[in-house]
């Protein structure tokens, strides 16, 4: 997982971010009446990626990705913990664009190829998750 740093550092709850990762995590509970919310830790994962990629993961702030999702700061923390835990789940959906190795028939080398190209195509997608892989 990514280093846990900022204000947040000394509050993020492994169990917690777990469950993000697995998205077993759907948010606060609903009341059953008034409008449906669509925030979902997916939309601000998104949202926090796309920031990321055009400006940089420095510039990444929970102000800026609720912006774009039209919500207030505060109503990300009842589904992220705070910027730590987002970069988590960040990096983890962007791990999942490697490519599978399953069936790689041509023996390890081409497997080790295969994943090579996978990890040069998301770092060229994506050029602050580099850094986050030391």
């Amino acid at each position: 997982m990514a280093k846990n740093s900022g204000k947040n550092e000394g509050r993020t709850d492994p169990g917690r971010t777990l469950a993000l990762l697995w998205r077993d995590y759907h948010g606060p509970a609903r009341n059953t009446r008034g409008p449906k919310q669509g925030l979902t830790v997916d939309r601000i994962v998104d949202a926090a990626i796309h920031i990321a990629d055009e400006e940089g993961l420095a510039a990444l702030s929970m102000r800026k990705v609720a912006e774009p999702l039209g919500v207030s700061t505060m109503s990300l923390y009842t589904y992220v913990n705070g910027r730590a835990e987002l970069v988590n789940c960040m990096f983890d959906k962007i791990l999942s664009e490697s490519p599978s190795l399953d069936g790689v028939e041509d023996g390890w080398r081409a497997a080790l190829e295969l994943y090579a190209r996978g990890a040069h195509d998301i770092a060229l997608r994506h050029p602050w998750v580099p850094p986050l892989m030391s």
